[in-house]
């Protein structure tokens, strides 16, 4: 079982991602998802961006959305009606927001996918899924290359990065994710309720998968 508060599978949750940007409290909680039609529309890397914002950034207009991201309107309103088609977003109430606009906010702080595959369909959907992620996290790493000039030397010398190939079991391998799950989990109580004058905020991705040559 993978938890994320970006797409969906793959990242552990950020304590600070579940504190609304304008007063209150964000949707906290695991939203558990094990329905094929759920995990068809999270496989859209636009979509996980928009949910991310969502769930990082707390509620949104539409137009705040397309600032952020560089999306249409009508693509923003789309990707937003497909996240609430699942549960995953919801509109705000008009006594809850400026009456103007359209503001929305994430249902949860993370969601909990099942990894395993029962039939032929639901590996095929659960393929899509990981290849949707994997052209996210691709995506967010470039979009942090590109603007490396504004943020600074500092942070490229200390950027996280190392790969290493083992040979191991699928119980190993298990095990070796929950002491690494331990680890973030660690630096989410560290970095709890920080504001943007303690620093920025950090995508840390964990993977592991059977390597092909």
């Amino acid at each position: 079982v993978k938890k994320s508060t970006i797409l969906g599978c793959i990242i552990k949750q950020t304590r600070d991602a579940v504190k609304r940007r304008r007063g209150g409290s964000m949707r906290e909680g695991v939203e558990r998802i094990t329905d094929l039609s759920s995990l068809r529309v999270l496989s859209n890397p636009d979509r996980m961006r928009v949910l991310a914002l969502l769930r990082n950034q707390g509620e949104q207009t539409v137009g705040e959305i397309c600032e952020a991201i560089g999306l249409a309107p009508g693509s923003a309103s789309y990707h937003l009606r497909r996240l609430a088609e699942v549960g995953l977003a919801e509109k705000l109430d008009e006594k809850h927001a400026d009456k103007r606009q359209s503001w929305w906010q994430a249902t949860s702080a993370a969601t909990l996918i099942d990894g395993g595959a029962k039939d032929d369909t639901s590996r095929d959907v659960q393929v899509g899924l990981r290849q949707a992620t994997a052209r996210s996290y691709a995506e967010a790493y470039s979009r942090y290359l590109s603007a490396c000039a504004e943020i600074g030397e500092e942070w490229m010398r200390c950027e996280v990065g190392f790969d290493s190939v083992l040979r191991m079991t699928p119980e190993e391998a298990r095990s070796m994710g929950d002491e690494l799950s331990a680890v973030v989990d660690r630096w989410c109580k560290r970095c709890a309720n920080r504001s943007e004058a303690d620093g920025r905020k950090v995508l840390v991705t964990i993977q592991g998968y059977p390597w092909i040559p």
